[in-house]
């Protein structure tokens, strides 16, 4: 017969190696106008960026450049020394004319999100530690009685 501590422990050790998965949802990760300041920022996870030109009736339009970043990676929007703007993303660099322009993120699938999967393990192990401080005060009281 298998002890109800040991299923415990094995499911949170399950839990944090497995960790949560990162959402592959494509999100629009940084935005750019002629009338904006220029940022640059770091890829938070592998994935695929892809630049678009938003055009002002908001149509579909095909991405300008699709690059693949690694974490860390720099992406973003920059003006060089003459106050021409670029898109830039790793390695590539776009000259961009007037318009609104945008940076979309696709995440590579089966990456583990840290910052989720440590928000999990934090509240497992506050909700067990709240249960078995439950339990040892049960049994005080019930030998007090």
């Amino acid at each position: 017969m298998i002890h109800r501590p040991t299923v415990v422990f094995t499911m949170i050790a399950a839990l944090i190696l497995a960790g949560c998965q990162i959402d592959t949802t494509p999100q629009d990760v940084a935005h750019f106008s002629s009338n904006r300041t220029a940022t640059k920022d770091n890829a938070a996870c592998d994935g695929t960026f892809l630049l678009y030109h938003d055009d002002v009736d908001n149509a579909v339009t095909a991405p300008l450049v699709t690059v693949h970043l690694k974490k860390g990676d720099v992406f973003g929007f920059e003006f060089d020394g003459h106050q021409v703007p670029f898109a830039m993303a790793g390695t590539q660099r776009v000259q961009l004319t007037a318009g609104r322009y945008r940076w979309e993120m696709r995440p590579d699938a089966g990456q583990v999100d840290w910052d989720k999967t440590g928000t999990v393990v934090l509240e497992v192990v506050v909700i067990t530690a709240l249960v078995a401080a439950t339990v040892v005060v049960s049994i005080v009281l019930a030998k007090h009685a």
